[in-house]
């Protein structure tokens, strides 16, 4: 039987945000073989991937306190890739790295001290072809306002059920001297 598993992340639902993800996805395509590519619903940027989870209860509570974090507004970068550049395992959009986005991640980590690389998967698992240039995307940005938890369905599509999310409505702290 197989598993399931579960991730915290944050839902890309901006329209031209998608828009411009499937088109550089689409450019890939031309020219790389990948096994799998992300799919316009599934887009998303991953807080903490969970694995198997015992208890759901508690991640279901924890995503529901990120209700306490006020929305934010992220750019979208460049086209980049984890792995070897001759056969990158994994291409994505690059997301900017915010003090408020760094602060959600935090909170879904209890503790544990993990590096972060914001980023939008865009295909895994390479096969063959070569990595195309592709302009970036930094004028574009998206506001930031839902954190979710995801279930995964393998050989689905879309792959990413969401399981429970919640409207991110915090206040913006000021700080005045």
């Amino acid at each position: 039987m197989k598993s399931t598993h579960y991730f915290l992340g944050v839902p890309v639902k901006n329209i031209i945000i998608k828009e411009r993800l499937l088109e550089n996805r689409k450019k890939l395509q031309q020219q790389m073989d990948y096994k799998v590519w992300t799919a316009p619903e599934d887009f998303h940027l991953t807080l903490r991937f969970l694995g198997e989870v015992e208890d759901i209860e508690h991640w279901k509570e924890k995503v529901a306190g990120a209700s306490d974090f006020p929305p934010f507004n992220l750019k979208i970068g460049e086209v980049g890739f984890f792995g070897n550049p001759q056969h990158p395992r994994v291409v994505f959009q690059s997301v900017s790295h915010s003090e408020e986005l760094q602060r959600l991640f935090n909170y879904f980590q209890e503790g544990e001290a993990v590096r972060f690389h914001p980023h939008i998967t865009l295909a895994k698992k390479w096969r063959k072809g070569k990595l195309p240039e592709i302009e970036s995307g930094s004028s574009l940005s998206w506001d930031v306002d839902t954190c979710t938890l995801f279930k995964v369905h393998p050989g689905r599509t879309p792959k990413y059920e969401p399981v429970t999310s919640v409207t991110l409505k915090g206040q913006v702290k000021r700080w005045h001297n």
